[in-house]
């Protein structure tokens, strides 16, 4: 079983692309109204934008300078995003397949004045021999 192919003459097709882009339209809606694929109707306005691009005026200078500030904002939050995405090694552990957080405040150096290299269960003996 073929289906014939349908065949449009070059005016058809200029004036579907035409009414397209002068409508603004989606090429699904027209390509309904006019009883066509909106697949067949898609590849001629691609094949019209290819052909005729469509020049934009240059960035004027305060509008290049706007860019360039927004490009260094951008540049700068997904570098602030990609360190806050991190957790500090030390902290992620794994256990089976989940990732397990580790809260580190009891463990390590404790923070008394004057003994920096105090160990955590040290400190804690001498902490209670300094209460009784």
């Amino acid at each position: 079983m073929s289906a014939e192919r349908s065949r449009y003459s070059p005016e058809f097709k200029d004036e579907a692309v035409r009414f397209v882009i002068d409508s603004g339209r989606p090429i699904a809606q027209v390509a309904r109204e006019l009883k066509i694929s909106d697949g067949t109707l898609g590849n001629w306005v691609s094949k019209y934008r290819d052909e005729h691009p469509v020049s934009e005026s240059p960035l004027s200078l305060s509008e290049r300078a706007r860019l360039a500030e927004l490009e260094r904002e951008n540049r700068q939050l997904r570098l602030d995003n990609e360190f806050l995405g991190k957790a500090p090694p030390s902290l992620r552990k794994t256990v089976g397949e989940r990732a397990v957080f580790v809260h580190r405040c009891g463990e390590g150096v404790f923070g008394v004045p004057g003994q920096a290299g105090l160990h955590a269960a040290r400190g804690l003996d001498e902490r209670l021999l300094r209460l009784a």
